[in-house]
C-alpha cells in the first residue's frame, strides 16, 4: 500500500507571526517524530533565502505510512492543539492555506529515499507543481518513473525523490531532496527539464517550483515505503 502525502503552504502575516507558526508545527514535528511510527516526514521549511521574495509563506510537508497512520496523528493532542494555536489569532495569517492531499489522497507514484537523507545539515528541498492538459498527467508520470530510476542510481547528491499526481488530473507534483545546489544543478544539467520541459505531451506552462530551506521537523525514519 502506498505512503500517503499532504502538503502545504501556509500564508503568515510574517515576521513574528511567521515564528508563531514554525514554532507550533516545530512542537508537532517533535511528538511526530518521538511518538507516531506511522508519520515518516514532517518537514517545516521556508522560502530558500535567495531564491524567493517571499518572506512570509511555511511549508509543511508530512508523509504517512498508510491511512492509519493519518488519521491516528489528525485525531492526536498535537493536532489539536496546533489547531487551537492556528484559530485563536487571525492576524496571524495573510491569507488562505493551500493545502494538497488533506481531503483527497495524494499518493506517491514513484519514490526513493536514501539513508542518509537525515544525516544531511541542510537539505535543499525542491517542491514543483507541474501543470498538464486535464487527463494528460498520465504520460508526465512515466517520464517522471524512467528518469527517477536513473536518477537514484546515478546521482549520489540526490537523496529523494517522489513524484505525485494531482488527484484532479492537472498537474504532477514532486518533492525533491538534495545534499546542496550543486546537486540539483547536476540532476537539471544531465535529466533536462522536469517532466519533459513545456515541449512534453499535455504540458501547459502553469508550473510553481518552490526552492526550501528546512527550520525543524525530519524527512527521514528508519521504515520508509517504497514503490
Amino acid at each position: 500500500m502506498p505512503s500517503r502525502y499532504v502538503i502545504a503552504q501556509l500564508r503568515t502575516a510574517g515576521g513574528a507571526h511567521r515564528q508563531t507558526v514554525i514554532d507550533s508545527l516545530t512542537r508537532v514535528s517533535q511528538y511526530s517524530a518521538a511518538q507516531e511510527a506511522g508519520v515518516l516526514k514532517f518537514c517545516v521549511a521556508i522560502p530558500r533565502p535567495g531564491t524567493s521574495d517571499d518572506k512570509t509563506s511555511v511549508f509543511a510537508i508530512e508523509e504517512y505510512a498508510d491511512q492509519a497512520g493519518f488519521d491516528a496523528h489528525m485525531a492526536s493532542q498535537a493536532v489539536a492543539d496546533l489547531t487551537k494555536v492556528f484559530s485563536a489569532d487571525p492576524t496571524i495569517w495573510s491569507g488562505a492555506p493551500e493545502i494538497y492531499g488533506l481531503e483527497q489522497k495524494l499518493e506517491p507514484r514513484i519514490q526513493f529515499v536514501k539513508s542518509k537523507t537525515g544525516q544531511v545539515e541542510d537539505p535543499y528541498i525542491v517542491f514543483a507543481t507541474l501543470g498538464f492538459a486535464q487527463g494528460k498527467t498520465g504520460k508526465g508520470v512515466q517520464k517522471f518513473k524512467e528518469m527517477v530510476v536513473t536518477v537514484e542510481k546515478e546521482e549520489e547528491g540526490t537523496l529523494a525523490y517522489t513524484v505525485l499526481e494531482d488527484e484532479a488530473g492537472k498537474c504532477v507534483r514532486t518533492v525533491e531532496v538534495y545534499e546542496g545546489k550543486q546537486s540539483v544543478e547536476s540532476v537539471e544539467e544531465k535529466h533536462g527539464k522536469l517532466g519533459g520541459g513545456d515541449k512534453a505531451e499535455g504540458r501547459t506552462k502553469k508550473d510553481e517550483i518552490w526552492k526550501l530551506q528546512m527550520v525543524a521537523g525530519y524527512l527521514w525514519k528508519e521504515e520508509k515505503p517504497r514503490l
